[in-house]
């Protein structure tokens, strides 16, 4: 398990990856992301590995939300908040 906080500005920002890797994962791998409470909501997203690789919007988590995005067949997991605010990141192998 690793895990780290990434601040999100109002711009893409990438909390896992990004778009110019080359291959995903071949272990069972998940990211777990927390929104700070005290933070702004954030939109975020994936890119899978299969082309085109547009960005796949998820949802939304609004501070203190918590979601886990399987890491399988992506390259990226992103995020965007309409203010700068702070999320929690969790890399976590599934044995």
């Amino acid at each position: 398990m690793t895990s780290y906080r990434v601040k999100v500005r109002p711009t893409t920002t990438y909390l896992w990856g990004n778009a110019a890797i080359g291959q995903s994962p071949s272990s069972p791998l998940f990211l777990t992301l927390r929104v700070d409470e005290i933070g702004d909501p954030i939109t975020f997203g994936t890119v899978d590995l299969q082309p085109p690789r547009t960005p796949m919007p998820v949802g939304t988590l609004n501070p203190g939300e918590v979601y886990t995005v399987p890491l399988t067949s992506l390259v990226a997991v992103y995020a965007t908040p309409a203010n700068h605010t702070w999320v929690t990141c969790v890399v976590e192998l599934l044995r």
